[in-house]
């Protein structure tokens, strides 16, 4: 089963997901698999590289990320063999959906690119307005990289409002892929201003639930 987390940078999802770490592996007999965007060794340390020297045009930027999630994604799906493995990614393709397509990259070109990936078992969207990401990250916001503030794309010359903006139209880009029709049934909207324990039980629920079904959806 592939269980996903996305939304907004500072949304709370990987705060949720280390919750669930401790949870699972501890209290159940799941062999649970965890991934993160950007994570796979091979790959990591060229994409920062290339990051920090401003090497990367939109079209290079995504086909980077694409590479470190298919290692990632073969890595993993081959270890997927019973109803007792569970696969956690902290993002999926849908962050490269959001992401690249903010940078001009076709979401048709990109829903071919991913095309080999399964569609997830559950979606797991943290929703949160920008104003509470920046109130969230605003002690050390400066120090991300021009990618994750979105200044690579220039919405504006102030920096607070380019953020805001790239935020803003993130957001909007993710509710409507997530729209879809093959995406819609797969996924939960939680609240990302609600309480760390409300949402862990949120999440604890649907994943229960999903296993109780044999990971069939409603």
């Amino acid at each position: 089963m592939i269980i996903v987390f996305e939304g907004l940078n500072n949304c709370g999802k990987s705060t949720q997901i280390d919750s669930l770490k401790n949870d699972i592996l501890l209290n159940s007999n799941y062999n649970c698999i965890f991934t993160s965007w950007n994570s796979y060794p091979d790959t990591h340390a060229f994409i920062e590289d290339q990051k920090l020297k401003d090497n990367f045009s939109p079209r290079t930027y995504s086909l980077a990320h694409a590479l470190d999630f298919t290692y990632r994604y073969e890595d993993i799906i081959k270890n997927l063999k019973t109803k007792l493995d569970l696969a956690f990614f902290d993002r999926y393709y849908f962050t490269s959906f959001v992401r690249d397509n903010l940078r001009g990259i076709p979401l048709e070109s990109l829903y071919n690119l991913y095309s080999f990936a399964r569609i997830p078992d559950l979606i797991f969207y943290f929703d949160i307005e920008p104003e509470t990401v920046w109130e969230r990250a605003k002690g050390n916001v400066y120090d991300r990289s021009k990618y994750i503030l979105g200044e690579d794309i220039s919405y504006s010359n102030d920096k607070y409002m380019n953020y805001y903006k790239y935020l803003s139209e993130q957001r909007r880009l993710y509710l409507k892929v997530l729209s879809k029709e093959e995406y819609s049934s797969k996924t939960i909207l939680i609240n990302a201003k609600n309480s760390k324990e409300s949402i862990n039980q949120e999440i604890k629920y649907h994943i229960q639930n999903k296993l109780r079904m044999g990971g069939k959806n409603d």
